[in-house]
């Protein structure tokens, strides 16, 4: 079987397919990592540039996706098809929800029911123009801060075993939703639309797309070291805060996530957007990234797929919180590896993965 329909750009799912990637070694080093134990600086240093990365380019490429299944009933101002696009997103949004609130007690850190305030936000801003889908991404972000300013962020959360039994009360579970949790709307729904720019943009254009790459690479570059430069610069007692609080303020870490991060994260994953478009264009007939690209196509497959199995796997064991960092990442590019070959099986086989087929018969 093909990797994708005609037209189809199969460098986003390769981009899918990085993020997914990531986020299995995000995961899985959350769920074994015992902090007694010495882990390699090799391991820290990827599993603390994935902090908060691997999601928001999962998020961003949403976003993008949303832009691309509405193009064509935008570009002819098609009123129908534009109100046949929303219904379908209002009807993922339901199913994702309770998808994801039903999977909280297996998988704290869900992003699921997240997605699904987002496309609710996708929704609204389907139709409005690209600056006006940047003044939106900055209002979420802006809307954090003040949120930050005057209510309490650290509220209910026990940092330190990732735990925050508040979000089971219903304000808690509002603030976890949008302000406090792990993938709050507020500012997190700026990513989706950084997406939903971005999938208005011609990546065939290789001049474009480039340009693209080496101006979000520039931001990206810029925000990290402009972030590490005022961590070291600015004296706590100008913010009234400890010198241990100035890498969370200042610094470009997902918690709290403040405007280094956002700005940060979103370059970066536009960045390894473009170069992901560039290669599957340069190396069409590659056999792994066609792989790759039948991994990113069953994304929410694999997702649930890595919780429930390759967390189910790790408690049968009794290896939750017993590992260091660089176990967390072999086993994540194990569990990787053999969810990849899962993938070019079933793909080759269906023209969709097994939760995809499912959320597209209940949504279209």
């Amino acid at each position: 079987m093909s990797t994708s329909q005609p037209n189809r750009i199969t460098g986003f799912d390769l981009a899918r397919a990085l993020a997914i990637f990531g986020m299995m070694i995000v995961n899985f080093e959350v769920a074994l990592f015992d902090s007694e134990l010495n882990s390699a600086a090799w391991a820290e240093g990827i599993s603390s540039a994935l902090q908060g990365r691997a999601a928001a380019l999962f998020v961003v490429l949403a976003g993008l996706g949303v832009s691309l299944m509405t193009r064509k009933a935008r570009e002819q101002n098609d009123q129908a098809g534009l109100n046949l696009r929303r219904r379908i997103l209002l009807k993922r949004s339901l199913i994702l929800f309770i998808l994801g609130v039903a999977w909280m007690p297996i998988w704290a850190a869900d992003i699921l029911h997240f997605y699904a305030i987002y496309f609710l936000v996708a929704i609204l801003l389907i139709n409005v123009s690209n600056r006006q889908l940047w003044l939106w991404a900055a209002a979420f972000l802006i809307a954090f801060i003040a949120l930050f300013l005057i209510v309490d962020y650290d509220l209910g959360w026990d940092w330190d075993k990732l735990n925050n039994p508040l979000v089971w009360t219903p304000v808690g579970f509002v603030r976890h939703l949008f302000f406090n949790g792990f993938h709050p709307i507020f500012p997190w729904v700026s990513f989706l639309i950084v997406g939903m720019w971005l999938g208005r943009q011609n990546f065939r254009d290789a001049q474009k797309r480039n340009r693209i790459l080496w101006v979000s690479i520039s931001i990206a570059v810029g925000a990290e070291a402009l972030s590490a430069y005022l961590v070291q610069a600015v004296s706590p007692a100008l913010l009234d805060v400890t010198a241990a609080d100035l890498p969370f303020l200042l610094g470009s870490t997902p918690y709290p996530p403040l405007p280094f991060y956002i700005i940060a994260a979103s370059a970066t994953a536009t960045a390894v957007i473009a170069i992901c478009v560039g290669l599957t264009e340069k190396y069409p007939q590659s056999r792994m990234l066609k792989a790759l690209i039948f991994t990113g196509q069953i994304a929410l497959t694999l997702y649930l797929a890595h919780v429930l199995v390759g967390m189910g796997i790790l408690l049968a064991f009794g290896l939750i919180e017993t590992q260091t960092t660089q176990f967390a990442i072999y086993y994540a590019v194990g569990f990787f590896a053999i969810s990849v070959l899962f993938a070019s099986y079933w793909r080759a086989r269906f023209k969709r993965g097994p939760l995809e087929a499912v959320m597209r018969r209940l949504s279209n």
